[in-house]
């Protein structure tokens, strides 16, 4: 059976999106013992995930896979040569390290990944940005099995988050979507639930700051 994907986006640039992806493949690697857990960055424009876990390595990525996926896919062993371990227990895939250069990645490059990701692990989670011009974000919301929007109650998310949900609306429309606010302003007293009432996305709830979380 395919793994199943996740992917997490940030309906602005630094609402915590690959905080929530990391912490979310720590917790279900706790949880589902003996399973395979894969991160994935394809953040093109802010390739950062887990960083302080991956840091180390500048070798291994995601940018040595691109030019070896043939019509057959890519070798087990390329995919695995080029994941990095980390003492999460939880396998990263470097973004690319060519920053906003995304392009350079076609449709095919991404489904040929993520195809691969599937095979090899158990839960696949996958950080994208919020704008349609780069394959990865389109092919993994077309593959996605849930969404997770991460918002915080602003006004730039009050403003963009419309747009957001027009790209999941095109890309993912039968799919599970899930509204995280990560850390809320106490003071703010906008209402960005309201954006969701005719949607299929399911508003969680907040998430508050735990010392104990993977930053």
């Amino acid at each position: 059976m395919a793994g199943k994907i996740c992917v997490s986006a940030s309906v602005v640039q630094g609402n915590g999106s690959k905080y929530v992806a990391t912490n979310l493949a720590s917790e279900i690697m706790k949880r589902e013992k003996n399973r395979r857990v894969l991160l994935v960055d394809f953040d093109f424009e802010n390739p950062f995930l887990a960083h302080e876990f991956v840091k180390h390595d500048e070798v291994h990525g995601v940018d040595n896979l691109a030019n070896n996926i043939t019509s057959e896919g890519i070798a087990d062993e390329l995919f695995m040569e080029n994941v990095i371990s980390t003492k999460l227990d939880v396998d990263v895939l470097r973004g690319t390290q060519f920053i906003e250069k995304g392009k350079m990645f076609s449709n095919q490059h991404i489904q040929a990944i993520l195809e691969e990701a599937q095979k090899l692990y158990d839960f696949v989670y996958v950080v994208i940005n919020g704008k349609a011009n780069n394959a990865g974000t389109i092919v993994s919301l077309m593959k996605t099995d849930e969404l997770v929007l991460v918002l915080r109650n602003n006004y730039s998310n009050l403003l963009k988050v419309e747009r957001m949900m027009k790209l999941v609306e095109q890309y993912a429309p039968s799919k599970k979507v899930k509204v995280v606010y990560n850390f809320k302003n106490l003071t703010s007293n906008l209402n960005i639930n309201k954006k969701f009432e005719e949607s299929n996305a399911q508003v969680l709830g907040v998430l508050e700051y735990e010392e104990k979380g993977i930053d």
